[in-house]
């Protein structure tokens, strides 16, 4: 009873971020069997392989999509990057539980393409976890859900250890253009306990809310203790997430139709080791598309690309890399390190 009332507590708040997870968020933990026909053990242990790779996808899928998709299901191969066996044994079936390590930025790319989804190109954003102090550890099995929910959606979960209050400022001077915070508060009532989330989506640039969105849940005592909490929180967290996706995707959708044209003039460029190596360093900013080599010139060099985001999101990403900004003429911006 100490421990169940120290759970409850709500006094005290707890920031959370990712990287204090023991549970990687590129994984699936995900079962299948198959029944041994005739003998034949190593086909079905191939056909319990699949099965729960398919497992995997699907539990992923489930994230975003009502219902699971069975033509991507069918391939779900294509989106395991690898797995390892956790177990395996065999009587009359092949059952094996694996640890599967999905290619999200493949899968978000399949789901924009079959209209299913509508995804970002790896934008930032700063996930912040909001829970009370206690001496049960409850992130571990809340904060995949809502970093997974993000990578399949084609974001970039950030960590940073920035105070709240800070927060803001800070998204947009890294040019990460989203911030999502989300609370958990445990409440304890006549029957038993209330549950109530809360998530908010921000986005930096004009430090306007896109959408926020309460879930709550009742746990009464005869369904246990601590297991039934923490299933009930599970339950909240995944249900607040599905109702996060339309918003955020009319977000994803409204930042495509501002692309914008833009060529980076650097100067005091003279080796052409430093130009593919700033070629490199450029395509990898997100948001940054089709980007190429436009012309080189004694002492200066161009690229020509296309920039998904508001463009201060640019400057301030390209002051992160550490260039200067010599100054902005149309499309141009004339940097230098």
């Amino acid at each position: 009873m100490k421990i169940l009332a120290s759970f409850i507590k709500v006094n005290l708040i707890l920031l959370i971020f990712l990287a204090g997870l023991g549970l990687c968020q590129e994984t699936i933990v995900a079962e299948g069997e198959a029944p041994i026909i005739m003998g034949h053990v190593r086909d079905a242990y191939c056909q319990a392989l699949n099965k729960a790779m398919e497992n995997a996808v699907n539990q992923a899928l489930l994230l975003v999509l009502p219902k699971p998709n069975k033509s991507i299901i069918e391939n779900a191969k294509d989106f395991i990057k690898s797995y390892n066996i956790l177990q395996q044994n065999c009587t009359n079936f092949y059952k094996v539980q694996i640890e599967a390590r999905i290619d999200w930025e493949k899968l978000a790319k399949d789901l924009s393409k079959r209209d299913l989804l509508f995804t970002g190109d790896g934008e930032g954003i700063i996930l912040l976890f909001k829970a009370p102090s206690s001496d049960i550890d409850i992130k571990p099995q809340i904060f995949p859900i809502l970093e997974r929910f993000f990578l399949i959606l084609g974001l970039r979960p950030i960590t940073s250890t920035i105070e709240e209050e800070k927060i803001l400022d800070y998204a947009y001077n890294s040019g990460i253009p989203l911030v999502f915070i989300f609370s958990l508060k445990i409440a304890s009532v006549m029957e038993g306990w209330k549950i109530i989330g809360k998530g908010e989506l921000m986005e930096t640039l004009h430090k306007r809310v896109i959408a926020e969105i309460i879930e709550q849940r009742s746990v009464n005592h005869e369904r246990g203790g601590i297991d039934a909490l923490t299933i009930s929180a599970q339950d909240l967290t995944h249900h607040l997430v599905m109702r996060l996706s339309s918003p955020l995707q009319s977000w994803l959708k409204k930042q495509k139709k501002k692309i914008h044209k833009v060529i980076l003039r650097v100067l005091d460029v003279h080796t052409y080791s430093d130009v593919f190596s700033l070629l490199k360093e450029f395509s990898e900013i997100a948001g940054m598309r089709h980007i190429c080599l436009r012309e080189v010139s004694p002492g200066e060099v161009a690229y020509e690309g296309y920039y998904s985001n508001p463009i201060s999101y640019l400057l301030n990403e390209l002051a992160t890399h550490g260039f200067l900004i010599d100054g902005i003429k149309r499309k141009q911006i004339f940097i230098h390190r």
